[in-house]
């Protein structure tokens, strides 16, 4: 059989691709190919198992690269993903911070439930893609199954929704990054995104390994400011961590990707909240300073600065000199995929009928459910003009 579209990838994107299509063509053939036991099933892991789908302020501009995306995000894009899951009666709710949420509160019901959607004849699992080849308008691709051995199939249109090389554990691993490439295609330079931040300070970090604490963080890269946002910091053995270090992380990824790093730091800002001047004030009247120390931070810092010469000025703006990002096997996304130059919207210009989605794009986000967006978005889009 040839068919008229594969899907190489089981995820968001690809499932997206999938429903779009066929209401569309509902008498086209469509295989989708995914690796693991199961579909969407990094969705399912989302959110912390919450799902944050989408965002009130869903927007181009939100992202790295965006502008060369910005046909994604006509016609208001964040009500044409609450009108698919209103669709399908899916309920949901929107958090003070903007983020969108399943009523369920889980992930999984939207898994099943888009799952339910999908002809089981129309996906085949735990099947890995090894290699694709392209010849008289046609696309020719390997596969192996864990039970059936070597698969190969055909098809006259092939879409690439794989992810990038960040979780590995979940299938997104790069592998196939060599076949794109022998079909023409090139790829920016790619860091992890949404995770950790690695820090010199290691003798700190490793103190306060687990704590959270409520804080400012400030990227800095050649003396020069570039971002800040205040939230729950993470300390790991020898990082940043917590959503807000994540975010930072997206920034901090655009700057290496650009080629642009030079010596970056992190100033924290432990007490955001309070005026450094009233601190100071109240620090040298106290005739307990330790105790008064002890009332704003935790002991366990409170240990670290106690002998500074200003330890509130210390507290105010701690710096952490930055070693890299995070690895990439536990980054949420990548920053750099597929370049841009080499698509007409999301269809490859060096060969017709050869699409990609999602993760893949040169297109990333902070937290909040913008990514997730993108792939639904970018699922929708190639959805609508295959034919």
């Amino acid at each position: 059989m040839i068919f008229d579209l594969i899907i190489v990838g089981g995820g968001s994107s690809g499932v997206f691709t999938y429903l779009t299509y066929k209401e569309k063509h509902s008498n086209k053939n469509v295989l989708i190919i995914e690796s693991n036991n199961q579909l969407l099933r990094k969705l399912s892991c989302s959110g912390n198992g919450k799902c944050n789908f989408t965002n009130e302020y869903l927007s181009f501009d939100k992202y790295n690269n965006g502008e060369n995306f910005k046909f994604l995000f006509d016609n208001n894009p964040k009500e044409r993903i609450l009108s698919f899951f209103k669709k399908r009666n899916i309920l949901y709710y929107k958090d003070e911070e903007g983020r969108y949420y399943p009523y369920s509160n889980s992930a999984k019901s939207i898994q099943k439930i888009l799952i339910n959607e999908i002809d089981e004849n129309d996906y085949i699992l735990d099947t890995k893609v090894i290699d694709i080849k392209y010849n008289n308008s046609l696309f020719y691709i390997e596969s192996y199954n864990k039970e059936k051995g070597y698969l190969n199939f055909i098809s006259k249109n092939l879409l690439i929704a794989t992810g990038n090389k960040n979780y590995k554990t979940l299938g997104s691993d790069g592998s196939l990054f060599n076949s794109i490439k022998e079909l023409g295609h090139t790829f920016t330079e790619i860091y992890p995104s949404n995770i950790y931040i690695k820090v010199k300070e290691k003798d700190i970090t490793a103190r306060l390994n687990g704590l959270r604490f409520k804080a400012n963080l400030s990227l800095y890269n050649d003396n020069k400011y570039i971002y800040s946002e205040s939230g729950e910091l993470l300390m790991k053995e020898n990082a940043l961590s917590g959503i807000v270090s994540f975010n930072i992380s997206s920034r901090l990824a655009k700057i290496y990707k650009d080629g642009n790093i030079k010596n970056p730091y992190i100033e924290v800002d432990f007490l955001y909240d309070y005026n450094e001047k009233d601190l100071k004030d109240n620090y040298n009247s106290s005739n307990e300073k330790y105790n008064y120390l002890l009332g704003l931070i935790h002991p366990e810092m409170v240990k670290i600065i106690e002998n500074e010469n200003n330890p509130i000025e210390k507290l105010k703006s701690f710096r952490f000199n930055i070693v890299s990002l995070g690895d990439f096997d536990h980054a949420q996304v990548a920053c750099g995929g597929i370049n841009t130059k080499e698509l007409n919207g999301l269809e490859s210009k060096i060969i017709k009928g050869l699409y990609f989605v999602g993760d893949i794009l040169d297109i990333d986000a902070p937290c909040g459910g913008y990514n997730l967006s993108n792939a639904f978005l970018s699922g929708m889009k190639v959805g609508e003009v295959i034919e």
